[in-house]
């Protein structure tokens, strides 16, 4: 009976003693990978060469609803090239949606058309299209690990009025 109470009185302590570093254990790592901070590499197609520059601004669903505050922003120079690929470093592993536009006259904002339609270059991630804003979740992607996305730029070419010929 003194070894079964023995063993009984070892059992508890390294329940005790266990269950703490298990706890501290698990609750360091969680914290870890939830805190860790990724680079995403983002490919940019279709940019109009030497005109301006690209905004790429990576957004939290409540950041892109607003259309304001993005967790990380960048702006760089069209460059000679039809493909512009930035990095962005220093993002925290979750879901986003990146909006990208090319600022043909660098005035520091996306021009419109009538009704609102982008008069210059814009994309988002996933490449939902151009028919209608997209959703969050359209564009959502999930940033695990440091990863590459490609997105293309579209246009709307804009309706001159037709010339009447004499």
């Amino acid at each position: 009976m003194k070894n079964n109470k023995k063993s009984e009185t070892n059992g508890k302590r390294f329940i005790r003693l266990f269950l703490p570093m298990l706890f501290l254990t698990v609750f360091f790592f969680e914290n870890k990978l939830l805190s860790q901070e990724l680079s995403l590499k983002i490919k940019i197609l279709n940019v109009i060469p030497d005109k301006g520059t690209v905004n790429i601004a990576l957004f939290d669903s409540t950041g892109f609803r607003q259309k304001s505050n993005p967790v990380v922003s960048k702006t760089v120079a069209a460059g000679n090239d039809s493909i512009v690929i930035v990095t962005m470093n220093k993002i925290p592993a979750g879901r986003y949606s990146i909006a990208v536009f090319q600022d043909t006259n660098s005035n520091n904002r996306l021009d419109r058309m009538a009704f609102g339609i982008p008069a210059e270059p814009f994309g988002f991630s996933n490449n939902p299209g151009n028919k209608r804003p997209p959703k969050f979740d359209d564009a959502a992607i999930l940033t695990e690990k440091t990863g590459e996305v490609t997105i293309k730029l579209n246009r709307f070419k804009s309706k001159s009025p037709k010339k009447k010929n004499p």
